[in-house]
């Protein structure tokens, strides 16, 4: 099965303490929920101006399985 992703919004806010956030939910076609991953500003910043989108997210995509449960991250190489 080839694993295919969308975008579905992208968020940035502050937490109660002052920390700035930065939150990206995406659909995935292996997954029943959808997925919200915290990124970096750098993330963020390149999935808005579109440089990371729909077509190639994939290849920025990393997840694991540790204890039963999902850990997704997207990173730059």
């Amino acid at each position: 099965m080839e694993l295919k992703y969308k975008i579905l919004d992208l968020k940035q806010g502050q937490t109660k303490d002052g920390k700035v956030y930065h939150k990206v939910s995406i659909y995935a076609n292996w997954s029943t929920n959808i997925l919200d991953c915290f990124v970096t500003q750098d993330v963020f910043d390149l999935i808005q101006n579109g440089t990371i989108n729909d077509e190639n997210i994939g290849e920025y995509v990393v997840f694991k399985f540790i204890n039963g449960k999902i850990y997704l991250s997207i990173n730059i190489k």
